[in-house]
């Protein structure tokens, strides 16, 4: 279940590169509103487990990707990211999402 998440106007096949980021908070429920401030990821939700939080970082290469793990880091917030892959989502639902 989601609790709390946003997406922007950016769709996760539009850069060639990403990962999905996963945290854990300092403080509750911070993640979101700090998140929000970056136009590199995509999406985000508060997931419940041993986890806070979840996003889709992207970039044009790996490396932006990369430095844009070291941002989030900056936070001070324990992270893990999953193996990256392509960023590739199904075209053909772009319209019926929202």
């Amino acid at each position: 279940m989601v609790y709390n998440g946003y997406k922007n106007d950016n769709w996760w096949w539009e850069k060639p590169a990403g990962t999905w980021v996963l945290f854990k908070e300092n403080s509750f429920d911070e993640t979101p509103n700090k998140t929000r401030r970056w136009n590199w990821m995509t999406s985000g939700a508060s997931i419940p487990g041993e986890w806070d939080y979840m996003a889709w970082i992207e970039g044009e290469t790996w490396d932006d990707v990369w430095h844009h793990l070291l941002e989030v880091k900056s936070e001070d917030w324990q992270t893990s990211a999953q193996i990256p892959i392509r960023s590739w989502w199904n075209q053909s639902w772009k319209e019926k999402w929202w």
